[in-house]
């Protein structure tokens, strides 16, 4: 049976959930609704994916922030309990790392942007697009998957 790698990025919408062979995307999931049905209807299908072409879970790698805090938390409580389900790791990437190091939306006219190892917030610039990779060689994962708050998650 192959092992796959999971990458959800639930930084902001649509939710995106790619399925990796080989570190080489093979299928891709895209839901625009909000976190919580997005999560469930990508897992949905990927999990159906993973059963029609006989692949298990090897890992799951999730875009830690920064983004909207509700989509993290989201995210990170759901990517916990696939891997407590199927006893599969979990590590984490900055969310930079899947939109070219284009700004994020914080709130209002407000974005995250990475200045060297800072992220800061600044205002009335465009948001980048996420886009997950084709291939997770570059991809510079860590073994700390909690949500990167840049903002208090309480205001």
């Amino acid at each position: 049976m192959n092992e796959a790698t999971l990458l959800l990025c639930a930084a902001a919408s649509p939710v995106l959930l790619g399925i990796y062979l080989n570190s080489c995307k093979v299928a891709q999931f895209c839901d625009t609704q909000k976190t919580d049905i997005a999560l469930v209807q990508n897992f949905a299908k990927a999990l159906e994916w993973l059963q029609t072409n006989h692949c298990g879970i090897a890992q799951l790698i999730i875009a830690r922030g920064p983004g909207s805090n509700t989509s993290l938390k989201l995210s990170y409580l759901f990517a916990q309990t696939i891997a407590i389900a199927k006893n599969i790791p979990v590590v984490g990437v900055e969310s930079f790392a899947l939109n070219g190091n284009q700004p994020i939306f914080a709130f209002g006219q407000s974005y995250f942007v990475k200045q060297g190892d800072t992220i800061a917030l600044v205002k009335n610039v465009e948001s980048g697009c996420f886009a997950l990779p084709q291939n997770l060689a570059d991809l510079p994962c860590t073994s700390d998957c909690e949500p990167l708050y840049v903002l208090s998650p309480l205001g």
